[in-house]
């Protein structure tokens, strides 16, 4: 790309250079140990402590049912790209998405049981 040769972040390097950038920052690789069964099993243990929190409570099941239903659909979206063709990373995004937050619902829920009213 010809256009991109007088750009300040591509001048004077190489494609070994630039390949190699990300090996000399440790921030590119903070969730390299990070894998989706590991999140799932954290993300059940969460749902599953939440369940036992709302006992008792008129809109408990309700948050429960919500973090099911969208990692229900993001594995819905995964499986009928899936079903396209073969898997891909891409095709495992939506899955991700919906767990990151379906996450930060049930944990923000657990939190706010222990500190709000």
């Amino acid at each position: 790309m010809p256009e991109c040769a007088s750009l300040s972040t591509f001048r004077d390097f190489d494609a070994r250079t630039i390949s190699a950038i990300p090996s000399r920052h440790a921030y590119l690789h903070l969730g390299g140990g990070l894998t989706y069964n590991i999140c799932f099993f954290v993300w059940v243990a969460a749902i599953v402590l939440l369940a036992r929190l709302n006992r008792g409570r008129p809109d408990g099941a309700a948050v429960v049912s919500y973090a099911i239903s969208l990692i229900s659909i993001g594995l819905l979206m995964m499986i009928s790209s899936c079903l396209i063709d073969e898997l891909l990373p891409r095709y495992v995004l939506p899955l991700w998405q919906m767990l990151i937050a379906s996450g930060c619902i049930v944990i923000g829920t657990m939190l706010d049981h222990a500190f709000g009213s």
